[in-house]
């Protein structure tokens, strides 16, 4: 059984006006949110490996640091070749959108740059921007898959 790893004090630095995004995401309390011109930073009590690669698929040009004390650590957040039970495939047909079907979504990651999945199942390209936070929704139960993070 695999553990989930887990980061404290966890700093986001993204684009300017996709801060909002990132709340969608966790449940955390204490958020400490900054804008600026040149970009929001996002500053987490807590996140879990999965939560930073769910903003990592959101937001490719995403920068990750952990506090500690008055420093920063840069944390790298690398996509996995294989991305299981994390998101929804967008395709309504695929067998993983099936509300009887027991099968988890499965990506793999074709290119990182532009950043492109593609689903496991049904074959459906996902690019950058059709990786939207709705598909971290889970709408219905997906049985447990063995965690790529």
């Amino acid at each position: 059984m695999s553990t989930v790893k887990k980061y404290t004090d966890v700093i986001i630095r993204l684009p300017a006006d996709t801060a909002r995004s990132v709340l969608g995401l966790t449940k955390s309390k204490g958020i400490d949110i900054r804008t600026s011109d040149s970009g929001d930073t996002v500053g987490l009590p807590e996140a879990t490996e999965g939560l930073l690669l769910k903003v990592r698929l959101l937001h490719p040009q995403a920068r990750f640091a952990i506090r500690k004390g008055r420093r920063e650590e840069k944390l790298e957040v690398e996509l996995p070749e294989k991305i299981a039970a994390l998101m929804n495939c967008p395709n309504p047909s695929c067998v993983t959108s099936q509300p009887k079907e027991p099968a988890a979504p499965e990506f793999k990651v074709v290119r990182e740059e532009p950043l492109t999945l593609q689903c496991l199942y049904c074959g459906r390209y996902v690019p950058k921007g059709g990786i939207t936070p709705d598909l971290f929704e889970v709408t219905r139960f997906i049985p447990p898959a063995k965690s790529t993070f």
